[in-house]
């Protein structure tokens, strides 16, 4: 069992690896076909610093200039010539910009004149209020090659590079292409995680109080929607949909992000065992105070929440290691805890741990200076997405493998039941549910019916024939029974040759009538029996109605005194 259990779950993280690689390796193999020619403007910018000027620096460059960092409230202007390359439809220039006010002019190379043509979040940075991160599209005119441009940065925050990414210049649908195209992977994987959080979200509600993991199904819904906001706002995809000039997607994007923390620890704690659940409650608790404490703070204007990320970035790496030290002790007691035994729970820890893992791996890419910038942005666009979609895949596979064991229980209750309820031999009713129908009908107020029966001779089919064909005679007056009766009331299996019949409600000639066609019916197997024995039998029945101050017990008493009195003419008749 323990060898199975180990396959199965080897089984799942290769299934896990294979998803996310086919899935890479089909987002970079889909087609891009660039419209324009591409170019970025990484030469010759002319730079303004605090009254300072600087010439012919390339855009690395430019992150070298101050000795410490950019502070808040740094201007710093850059200016180049726009490239002189064939002429394109709508040339536009983009890069994205974070925590910054922007004002962009075109001079024009030949009279000098200046054209403002862009301005960004300006009367926020005058009113020290906060600016987000964006992704900047500004159009230029058709005749760009006789112009001059000019980026002027307001910082509104202290960082240690510039505040904005290295520009593009090409057409704008080529721009727009581009962007897809190299966050397609990002793109795809927040959709399907907002899709997929909010289709399960659904369902668990759906399903609320008759699961008991109903609430960890719930919580993992809004996370996946979370993480999947959080992606979709993080990679600047947002901004392609809605204003640029509109900040409040980076506050969404904070907001997303905050809450990572505390669904984290709420699903954590509903699916593992604290040791010391005294910690784990002061713990979590301030992990999940900081978080509102700080986006509360935000909100009063206190402090801005970009200022406040590294607060932010110490309660998940808390967090992570108090993962990190569930899925150790996991590991080491695994077949001995009966909570983490199950594989389903198992998986919401290692998909958690896996965002956990991106998000450290995010984190270390944009501090670390010595890794190619372009080796690290492809990985930045990389990690993150696919700590997304493991945890998407493990929700999927917690789901699936939870309902398996669900429909095992299932399958494991309904045997148990049978084997309580249903005689093993005939498959009907039992002499436990005629004692609860005997309880349940002395409720009723209608003029109930019940009928006893009894198979005439099994004793004697017994033995001279054997029981194979004793039990071969009871069952098939078990079936010529069920024919009969089945659709209008109980049958019952409460002896060896006895049953019994509760029906409601029958008018006396229809039960009549049923009886003598089921009495031809059984007899028509004389034909098919090649021991020459007959099918017969004898049977009673009585009315609620039919006797004074009546009971179940008294009813059923009277039809199998009945049922007797038949029997004797019956034995009577055949001597």
């Amino acid at each position: 069992m323990t060898k199975r259990k180990n396959h199965i779950f080897l089984a799942v993280i290769i299934s896990i690896l294979v998803i996310i690689a086919l899935f890479t390796i089909i987002s970079n193999s889909l087609p891009y076909n660039q419209v324009d020619t591409v170019c970025y403007l990484n030469d010759q910018w002319n730079v303004t610093y605090n009254g300072d000027k600087y010439y012919n620096l390339t855009f690395e460059e430019i992150q070298e200039i101050p000795t410490t960092k950019y502070i808040k409230g740094d201007i710093v202007t850059l200016s180049t010539t726009l490239p002189q390359i064939d002429n394109f439809d709508f040339p536009s220039i983009c890069f994205a910009s974070n925590y910054c006010a922007l004002n962009i002019t075109l001079t024009n190379l030949t009279d000098g004149t200046e054209h403002n043509i862009y301005s960004y979040e300006t009367d926020n940075f005058e009113n020290n209020q906060f600016i987000g991160c964006n992704y900047q599209i500004i159009n230029l005119p058709s005749d760009y090659t006789n112009y001059e441009i000019t980026i002027t940065i307001f910082c509104n925050t202290t960082s240690d590079v510039l505040p904005i990414e290295l520009p593009i210049f090409s057409s704008y649908h080529n721009l727009i292409i581009s962007f897809v195209n190299s966050h397609f992977y990002a793109i795809c994987s927040g959709i399907a995680s907002v899709i997929f959080g909010i289709s399960f979200l659904f369902i668990s509600l759906m399903f609320i109080g008759l699961s008991k993991t109903s609430k960890v199904q719930i919580l993992s819904g809004l996370l996946c929607i979370d993480i999947g906001i959080w992606i979709l706002n993080y990679y600047n995809i947002t901004n392609l949909f809605f204003d640029s000039h509109n900040h409040h997607m980076t506050l969404v994007s904070y907001i997303a992000m905050f809450l990572i923390v505390p669904l984290a620890y709420m699903i954590i704690d509903e699916i593992h065992h604290a040791k010391n659940k005294l910690i784990f409650t002061f713990v979590s608790f301030l992990n999940v105070f900081i978080p509102i404490e700080l986006l509360a703070f935000h909100f009063l204007k206190h402090i801005y929440l970009n200022e406040t990320r590294v607060i932010y970035f110490l309660t998940a790496f808390v967090t992570f290691i108090f993962l990190t030290i569930y899925l150790i002790s996991d590991i080491k007691n695994i077949y001995k805890d009966k909570r983490i035994k199950s594989a389903s729970n198992r998986l919401q820890l290692y998909g958690i741990f896996a965002i956990g893992c991106s998000g450290i791996i995010e984190i270390l890419l944009r501090t670390i200076k010595f890794i190619p910038s372009d080796l690290a942005e492809s990985l930045r666009n990389f990690i993150l997405p696919s700590g997304v979609m493991i945890y998407v895949i493990t929700i999927i596979l917690n789901y699936l493998i939870y309902s398996t064991e669900g429909l095992a229980r299932a399958q494991q209750y309904e045997k148990l039941t049978e084997l309580a309820y249903a005689d093993s031999l005939t498959k009907l009713p039992n002499r436990a549910v005629s004692d609860y129908l005997s309880n349940k009908f002395a409720t009723l107020n209608s003029n109930y019916c019940i009928v006893s029966i009894d198979i005439n001779g099994l004793k004697e089919v017994n033995d001279t024939y054997g029981h194979v064909e004793g039990d071969k005679l009871i069952t098939d007056f078990a079936k010529c029974l069920s024919k009969y009766f089945e659709d209008i009331g109980t049958c019952a299996r409460i002896g060896g040759d006895e049953f019994i019949i509760y029906i409601e409600e029958i008018d006396v000639n229809v039960l009549k009538k049923r009886l003598d066609l089921m009495t031809l019916n059984f007899k028509s197997l004389d034909t098919r029996n090649s021991f020459g024995y007959t099918h017969s039998f004898a049977y009673g029945y009585a009315f609620k109605n039919s006797l004074e101050n009546s009971t179940p017990h008294t009813v059923y008493m009277t039809a199998d005194q009945l049922m007797y009195d038949m029997k004797r003419k019956q034995h009577g008749q055949k001597k």
